[in-house]
C-alpha cells in the first residue's frame, strides 16, 4: 500500500499515487509498461485523472530524456530513466525500454490520434530496436549507448531482450494501420511494402497494398480495393522529424511533400501529423505519397551538456552511426562544419 513507507520507491514507479506523477522515473522497461497500462486506463474508463497524469509523464520523457535514437533510460545504475536533460553519450538505452516505449507510443496514439506519438515510435524501431540487431539476426545488442566500443551479444546473462525485440518488430504488423472507434476513418502510421485486409470497416471490408522502399526513399505507393464502393476518410501520416522538444532539425522539411489521387496532385493540409481524403472509394484507387529524404542535421538543447558542440545526422527516421571501420582516423577526431553539403 501506499501508505507503507517501504513500498513508496521511484525505482518501482510506486513513489506516489498514478494521478499525481509528473515525471519518467526508475527502471525504464518496467516504467514503459506502467505507462503503457496507465493509458490503457485512461482510454478504456475515461479517467481524466489517469490521462493527465500519462500526457505529463511522456512530456517529461520524450521532450527531456528522449534519445536522438528513441532510446530512454540513460542510467546505468539500475537502468533507469536519469534527470531531466541527462543525456550521457554512453547511456543505457536498453532494447527492452525501446520495446516497451513502442507500446506505450500505440496507447498515446489511441488516446490522441495525433502522429507525433508514431513518429516517436518509428524513430525507436528503426534505431534503437532494429539498430540493435545484426544483419545475421542472430546477435543483439542489450545496450544501445550511443558512444560505444562493444560488440553485439551472441546471448545476454539476462535475455529479456531475446524475446522483446522480436515481440516488438512483429508488432509492427499491428502498427501499420489503425482506425477510429466508429469504423469510419483509416489511419496509415507506418510505410511499409506489404498488403492485407481491413474487415467490418465503413460497412464493408477494404484490401489495402503498399509499394514502398521506405526508408531507403520517400515514395509509398498505396492501393485501396474495398469490395464494394465506401465512404471514409484515409489519414496517412506526414512524419516530423522533430518528434522531441529537445532536438533541432536543418534544413527543415515540414511541408515538402506531395499526394496525388488517381495521379492527380491533392492540396492538402496537415492535421495533427496526418493529411486526410475523405471521399467515396473505389475498387482500384491508387495514393501516391512523396515524401522529402534530405539528410538533415540535429542540433541538441543546449542544456544537454553532453551534446554541446556535436551534431548528429539523419535521413528519414534513421540516425547516423559512423563508426572506425569506415574512416581512416578515429571518428572522435571528425569535425563537421555547418557550412558541409551532405549527400
Amino acid at each position: 500500500r501506499h501508505t507503507v513507507a517501504e513500498h513508496r520507491n521511484a525505482y518501482r514507479q510506486s513513489h506516489r499515487p498514478v494521478v499525481e506523477m509528473t515525471d519518467a522515473v526508475g527502471h525504464a522497461v518496467r516504467a514503459t509498461y506502467f505507462y503503457t497500462a496507465m493509458a490503457d486506463l485512461a482510454m478504456l474508463t475515461s479517467d481524466t485523472a489517469y490521462l493527465a497524469a500519462v500526457d505529463r509523464i511522456w512530456a517529461n520523457a520524450i521532450d527531456r530524456k528522449h534519445y536522438i535514437t528513441g532510446g530512454v533510460g540513460a542510467s546505468h545504475q539500475g537502468e533507469a530513466f536519469s534527470a531531466d536533460f541527462d543525456l550521457r553519450n554512453d547511456g543505457y538505452c536498453e532494447s527492452c525500454a525501446g520495446c516497451g516505449l513502442t507500446f506505450w507510443a500505440d496507447r498515446m496514439f489511441r488516446l490522441h490520434r495525433d502522429a507525433h506519438h508514431i513518429d516517436v515510435q518509428e524513430r525507436t524501431l528503426y534505431n534503437n530496436i532494429l539498430g540493435a540487431v545484426e544483419l545475421s539476426g542472430e546477435n543483439f545488442f542489450y545496450q544501445n549507448p550511443l558512444s560505444s566500443e562493444k560488440t553485439r551479444y551472441s546471448w545476454h546473462g539476462c535475455p529479456c531482450c531475446v524475446g522483446n525485440i522480436p515481440r516488438a518488430l512483429l508488432g509492427i504488423k499491428d502498427a501499420m494501420y489503425a482506425v477510429d472507434p466508429a469504423r469510419s476513418s483509416l489511419y496509415v502510421n507506418h510505410f511499409v511494402a506489404s498488403e492485407g485486409e481491413v474487415a467490418e470497416f465503413a460497412g464493408t471490408t477494404v484490401r489495402i497494398c503498399q509499394e514502398t522502399d521506405y526508408p531507403w526513399t520517400g515514395d509509398i505507393e498505396i492501393s485501396l480495393s474495398p469490395r464494394e464502393p465506401a465512404e471514409f476518410t484515409l489519414n496517412i501520416r506526414i512524419p516530423d522529424r522533430s518528434e522531441s522538444k529537445l532536438y533541432t532539425v536543418e534544413p527543415d522539411l515540414t511541408g515538402r511533400f506531395t499526394i496525388r489521387l488517381n495521379g492527380v496532385e491533392q492540396t492538402l493540409t496537415v492535421n495533427q501529423g496526418y493529411v486526410g481524403l475523405r471521399r467515396t472509394w473505389q475498387n482500384g484507387d491508387v495514393v501516391h505519397l512523396s515524401l522529402p529524404m534530405d539528410v538533415q542535421r540535429v542540433y541538441c538543447d543546449q542544456r544537454v551538456r553532453a551534446n554541446r558542440g556535436r551534431v548528429a545526422l539523419i535521413r528519414g527516421p534513421i540516425t547516423y552511426n559512423l563508426e572506425n571501420v569506415d574512416h581512416e582516423c578515429d571518428v572522435r577526431d571528425l569535425v563537421l562544419p555547418r557550412g558541409a553539403p551532405l549527400r
